[in-house]
Order: C-alpha cells, then structure tokens, then sequence
C-alpha cells in the first residue's frame, strides 16, 4: 500500500519594493524588487546610515579581497519587509541552545531555500526563487531562480545546483532508500525533475497541493539546493569512485554515503557553501562550545532601502544545559532567546528583565498542550476493546477537574481542549475539541457502569468483564518530566482513582520511549503533538506512521499492506483514505474540505483527551534589540524555525 508516513527526518532527506503575493491553488508566486560571550555594539549609530553594505565587508572590498557590493547581489535581490525600520549594521546576538547538534540554531539562522514564510508565517513568498508557478491541478510546478546569485564563497547558485540537490541527492537510492513524502508520487516513484527554458520543473504524476507548503519550511529549504560544486567532490557519480572512497576513509567513514551526509551537514561542517544569512565559522562540540556565526557577504536579500542584510555581523550560540540556559536569560546574557526557555521561568525572567537590560515578549506554542493518548490498537484485545468505546473516553475526560487544574498548576492562566487540529490551523472547525470537557463525576461513574464496567475489588478499582483491574500505567519522556508535566499526571492519577480506575506515572528515556511507539507496547503515553500545521506532520492525526500514538498498531497494518500490526477498524482505515484524498487534493480548496473531515472525526470521536495548555512560551530579547516580531500570534515552533519566526536577518541593535 503507498504510504505518505514521514518523520522530520524524512522531510529532510537527508532598492525600494514590495514582497510577493501569492495566488492559492494553481497559480504564480512572485517577487518583484524594490563563559557567555560579551555582546558586540553596532558600528553604525543610532538609526540607518546610508551605507549599502555593513562597515567589515565595505573594509573588504577596498583591501581587494571581497568583490564589491553589486557583484554580490541577484539581479533582483529579494525585498525583505521590515518588522519596524530600517536600523545600523553591526553587532552580535548572543544565542544559546541544549546540544552541540545545532539542529534548531541553524533553522533560526542558517536556513534558505527556494520559497520562505512570509513575514506573519501565514503563507509563503519566493527566497532563492524569483517565480514559483503551479499548474492548474498542482501538478506541475515552475521553479525560477533570480539570476546573479552566489554561494556565501562567491561561487555561483544555479539551476544545477537544484538538480543536483534533488535528482543525485533526495532521489539517490543509496542517499535516500526511502525517498522523501515531499519529493515523491503516491505510489512510491520519483517525480520527473528537469530544467526547461531556464527553469526547474517538478512534475507529480498525481496532485500534490502540499509541494508549495512543504517548501516554505525552513528546515526543509536547504534540501532543496545544495551546492554542487563543493559536494560534488564526495560524489561517486562526479569524481573517481576510488577517490571518494578514499576520502570517506581518510575522513573516518566507512561508506561514501557517510562522508557526503557529514559535508553536506551545514550545521556541522563550516565548509559547506550556503546561501543563509549568516554562514557557520565554528560549530559547537560536546556540552560547552560555542557555535560562530559570520554575516554571508553574498546574501540575497535587501531592506526597502536596497541596503543589504543582514543587518547584525555575527551570532554565537553556546551550548548550556537548561538550568543554566534558563539562568543565563535571566541574567540579561542572552539577546534573542525562547528556545528551550522554560514556561515555569517566566516570573524569574519578569522580575530581573528591567535592571538587567532586557524585555520579556509572549509567543504562541504551537505544541504545548499536555495530553493523554489511550493505546486505542491496544495488544490486549480486553483493553483494546473498552479503549475503543467513546463512552469510556468521555468518562475519563468528565473526571478531570480543568478549571481547577488549571488554577492549580498555572494560575488561571491556561486554557484547555480535546486534541484535535486547533485555531490558525488550515483544518480548524469551529467549535471542534469542546467535547466532554466539563467535569462531572456522576456522569463519568454513569457512563462506565454502562459499559458493564461496574464491579470493583477491594480497592475500588473497577474490574473488566474478565475480571481483571482496570490498572493501567501512562509512560512520558523522562527529559520532559518537568515538575508540570509530573503534577498534571499525578492529578489525573488521582482524579481517575475517583471513579475506580488506576493510573501509574512510568517516566522512561528518548531511546526507550520511541521503542514502545511501534512496539505497541503501551497502555497511555503523554506527549504535546502538533494542533497547528500538522499537515507536515500528519503522524499525530492520520495513521501514517508507527509513531501514530494514538494506535501504532494500525499505522503498522497500513503502511505494511497487513503484513504486521493489527487490522484497524474502519474508522482509522477512513483516517488513512481522508489523507490520502488530502495529499492528492489537486486545490487547496478541496485538500482544506478534506482536511476538516479528519478533524470532525477527532472532534466527534475524542480519541486523545486534552488536558491543559500553556499559553504562551516567554522570550527574552535584549532592550536594544530592534524589529523583534513582538505579537503574540508568532508561532515558537519547528515548522517556522523557532525564534527565526521574527527573521534574524531584519533584526537590528539601537544604540
């Protein structure tokens, strides 16, 4: 059977103007011109200068080593709007994160690709691409780049370097085995990849709405042009295979493939060319270095004013753990942080924020809701059996007390609702995942007594029909086990006991608890999930991977053809054909019409109980930081690049 199952692993692959507009379904999209180390001051002075470039690149150009200014930008450098003003060049942000990885620095600071977010992260706008054109069924996609680019070495970015990218990488077998859901037809095969008249063309042999979306993530672009002259080295379809085994030997590798993954990670390696704003000098190492990052001279993009950006010369990141991350915030030695900032933080940051220089803004998490997920592909048909009744579900739910939760753990601050795709989704139905919140015990004992469910032991634990407890353990991931994420569950423990049901609290590790997922070996798992733009995600509402925790087991049966897991009923076999149907959607219209189908049945179902969501993440931005995206709709999340949200490369210091 096709699968569309995809992990963030597999998404990987391995002058004056206006921004673009963007016409929906097929159509055009284009772009017309127009220790923690000591924080660096800007050189320029209070607000703009007239200087095009930044002082230590203008320096460059009149020692001879750096090309000048207008042989550095496309012919038509992409506009970038401005959160505020135009402001000085020069600076550092100081940056911090929780491991030497880098993963989510670089998707702040060291990401591009052919399309981005636009400014409000609401759609997309062109980037590398000067033109992005789709078809009338989403089949076809144009791809034209602006003419003039570079590399951040002075080497030219081309059309080859995209077919590089995506026919001898994303579709190389040995690369990528299993190719990407973004680059693939449904039946498994590649799409045809080509340049025609001086453009890229993509050509699904279904249509594939999505295509546009996925390239707007800023984890995604750098996948979709690599730089050929630089990995083509490491190629064996480019230079002798004999020479690249013996580099990946000498590299310490023992496959090809190995060496050129290790090149080609631009988080890691500070040789590989990019095209991001800023360009990585040193990465980190182990739990205490720092990552360097360098303004990129030949980046393609200008202020309003045709000044080039970035603004700000360097970033540097170092690696803390999260107490002291947290406690570095508050102390006023980070810039620009909310990654890895903890909720529980927030009263410490407000109260330090004035004397030491710094304001705190509130982002919207899209991910921060706790929730329970019941094994409903549970491998005990008993309990799979009384999992599967709504009716059970819903008594679970009633026994939960929110508003006092939520008075309790967040001081009224918090709000709350099932789990299902959620406001400022593409999929949200009003008034979806307001089912069974309110709490009533008469009702929840009701409902269970029902269900046969009315005989207990000596404990008050109500017993199953073949007369065994309803015992049940909830596993969570021991590195979020914050003293919220325990209390919420131990309140639910308890609320549970009320009503003749027990529920043990099992915190486990990373490896383990993504070895239980397709195992199916689990009763309850907590876990946060994605409410908004799951579509690039779809594990937490389709069963389209064993990571589907709401029943692996059936994810298993699908995507295998019913070679393993267990055959799922027909309402997740209908979940498995509603994506499908979205994927191949050929408007956004009818993917969107589909899309709601899937969160009518999660809002008319209750598969996963909602229980208390955080409502914002704090983020701590130095008082002379400028042009920091400062509304509380920006989303602190993976698919829009974390604190890149408020794009880096607009950002300025004052004075």
């Amino acid at each position: 059977m096709t699968s569309h199952a995809f992990s963030r692993r597999s998404l990987l692959g391995m002058g004056a103007g206006a921004l673009a507009v963007t016409a929906l379904g097929g159509g055009l999209i284009a772009c017309t011109s127009g220790g923690s180390p000591t924080p660096t001051p800007p050189s320029g002075g209070a607000g703009a200068g007239a200087e095009l470039e930044a002082p230590m690149l203008a320096e460059r150009v009149k020692a001879g080593s750096l090309p000048p200014l207008a042989e550095r930008l496309p012919e038509v450098p992409m506009v970038q709007e401005l959160f505020g003003g135009p402001g000085p060049y020069g600076g550092t942000i100081r940056a911090a994160q929780t491991t030497a990885l880098q993963e989510q620095l670089n998707t702040m600071y060291g990401t591009y690709g052919l399309l981005e977010w636009n400014m409000l992260g609401t759609d997309g706008v062109p980037s590398l691409a000067e033109t992005f054109e789709a078809n009338e069924d989403n089949t076809v996609f144009t791809i034209t780049l602006r003419k003039g680019l570079k590399w951040s070495d002075g080497e030219d970015l081309t059309n080859g370097d995209v077919l590089f990218a995506l026919q001898d990488v994303i579709q190389h077998k040995t690369l990528n085995p299993t190719p990407p859901t973004w680059l693939r037809n449904t039946d498994g095969s590649d799409p045809q990849v080509e340049e025609v008249d001086g453009s890229i063309v993509v050509t699904f042999a279904n249509p594939f709405a999505l295509f546009r979306k996925y390239l707007y993530m800023p984890f995604l672009g750098p996948q979709t042009i690599k730089p050929k002259h630089y990995l083509s080295a490491f190629h064996p379809d480019y230079t002798d295979k004999d020479e690249v085994a013996a580099k990946a030997k000498k590299g310490g590798f023992d496959t090809w493939d190995q060496a050129f993954i290790a090149r080609d990670n631009a988080w890691l390696n500070p040789d590989r060319p990019t095209a991001a704003a800023y360009v990585l000098k040193t990465a980190a190492t182990g739990q205490t270095g720092t990552a360097e990052y360098e303004r990129n001279p030949y980046y393609h993009k200008t202020d309003p004013d045709g000044r080039q950006l970035p603004y700000i010369d360097r970033v540097q990141a170092q690696v803390l753990e999260p107490d002291t991350l947290n406690l570095r915030a508050a102390g006023g030695q980070l810039d620009l942080q909310g990654l890895s900032l903890s909720f529980s933080s927030t009263g410490l940051l407000q109260e330090s924020a004035q004397s030491k220089g710094y304001r705190v803004l509130r982002w919207k998490p899209a991910s921060s809701q706790l929730n329970i997920f019941p094994n409903l592909s549970h491998k005990d048909e008993a309990v799979r059996e009384i999992f599967q009744q709504l009716d059970f579900r819903a008594a679970l739910s009633h026994a939960i007390n929110r508003d006092e939760l939520n008075t309790q753990l967040l001081g009224s601050i918090g709000t709350y609702r099932q789990f299902c795709p959620g406001p400022g989704d593409d999929y949200y139905v009003e008034g979806a995942g307001e089912r069974f919140l309110e709490f009533d015990v008469a009702r929840a004992n009701a409902l269970l007594d029902g269900l046969g469910l009315d005989q207990r032991d000596g404990d008050g634990t109500r017993l199953r029909p073949d007369g065994e407890p309803l015992d049940f353990v909830v596993i969570f991931v021991e590195a979020n086990a914050t003293a919220q994420v325990s209390d919420v569950l131990e309140y639910v423990a308890n609320a549970w006991q009320q009503i003749g049901v027990k529920l043990t609290l099992k915190a486990v590790d990373n490896t383990l608890y993504y070895q239980l997922l397709p195992a199916n070996d689990y009763d309850f798992i907590q876990y946060s999930g994605h409410m908004v733009d799951w579509d690039m995600e779809p594990i937490w509402f389709t069963p389209t991977s064993t990571q589907f925790r709401a029943a692996p087991a059936y994810a298993d049966w699908l995507l295998t053809g019913g070679e393993s897991g267990l055959r799922p009923t027909p309402e997740f076999e209908q979940l498995w054909t509603l994506w499908n149907e979205l994927v191949q959607a050929p408007t956004d219209e009818e993917r969107i019409s589909v899309g709601q189908q899937i969160t009518r049945q999660w809002d008319e179902q209750v598969y996963v109980l909602g229980l208390i969501d955080i409502p914002f993440r704090p983020i701590v931005v130095n008082s002379s930081l400028q042009n920091v995206r400062d509304d509380a709709e920006a989303l602190l999340v993976f698919f829009h690049g974390f604190d890149g949200a408020t794009h880096p490369e607009q950002l300025y210091y004052a004075s």
